[in-house]
């Protein structure tokens, strides 16, 4: 831990970075070959070409090595082997999801939307045989842009979401304010907790970190600041279970003076202020 002091929650986002920009490439892929066959479908001399081509390779998922095959009309039983596909990938789809809403996990997250995107080119494949069995090609181009915007869009938001973590995006509002009520709740049993303010906090993997100042007497023995800053450590922790680290500034106030200061950010540690990282 030397080296990363602060963890290794950021190489679970970089993972979902790197998942998220093969989402965005599959989908593009999908929506660019989509568009070649839906102006192909528009020439009738090439809709029943446009339609196999486009069926082998949806099949083989927009991740494999693509094998284009010819022919006039699909055979309508290779329909259950897609749609078996479709079973399987959305089955893995929630098992993976399921696993990582219970780990905290955005790359599971990235990594389930994966199968769910192959879940959806198998979808392109069934619209395929079923539209060239009766007659309508057009259908699977029409599908595979359909999907192809689905699957940007799941790619997307992987994106921006994994990029607002790496740049320290603050925790939501919501839980700011129920993080004060935790605070709060401290300091109507413990009289020394003059007040606390600058409370944020930031995502560190599947973890958050919070930082905060509470204001305290200037007389107040060190051994009692450290009991309050431990209650307010446990009281918040025993809200908020995925909160890993808690880290306290300690702010003097001299009672004979009624001036407050409950505005100012965060202050660095100094010889009149004490720093605690739990």
């Amino acid at each position: 831990m030397h080296f990363y002091p602060y963890g290794y929650g950021k190489f679970k986002t970089m993972g979902s970075l790197a998942v998220a920009g093969f989402l965005l490439a599959g989908g593009a892929g999908i929506g660019i070959h989509s568009f070649d066959l839906l102006l192909a479908a528009i020439n009738p001399a090439t809709v029943q070409e446009a339609a196999a081509v486009a069926t082998q390779e949806s099949s083989s998922g927009f991740f494999h090595h693509h094998h284009h095959h010819h022919g006039d009309v699909l055979d309508p039983n290779a329909a259950w082997f897609a749609l078996a596909s479709v079973i399987i990938k959305e089955g893995l789809y929630r098992a993976t999801i399921k696993v990582a809403k219970e780990e905290r996990s955005d790359v599971l997250v990235a990594n389930a939307w994966h199968h769910r995107a192959d879940a959806y080119s198998s979808i392109v494949s069934v619209v395929a045989i079923v539209g060239s069995y009766a007659g309508i090609p057009v259908l699977d181009p029409i599908g595979g842009l359909i999907v192809s915007a689905m699957i940007i869009k799941s790619g997307n938001g992987i994106l921006m979401s994994s990029l607002r973590e790496l740049m320290d995006k603050g925790i939501g509002h919501e839980t700011i304010m129920d993080i004060n009520q935790a605070i709060a709740e401290v300091k109507k049993k413990e009289h020394d907790l003059l007040d606390f303010h600058s409370v944020r906090g930031r995502k560190q993997g599947p973890f958050h970190h919070v930082d905060l100042v509470l204001r305290v007497d200037r007389q107040l023995p060190m051994h009692k600041a450290h009991h309050l800053e431990q209650v307010v450590q446990d009281s918040i922790k025993r809200h908020f279970p995925d909160i890993q680290q808690v880290m306290i500034y300690l702010e003097t106030k001299d009672n004979n003076h009624t001036s407050t200061n409950n505005n100012i950010p965060p202050p660095p540690p100094s010889s009149s202020q004490h720093q605690h990282q739990h």
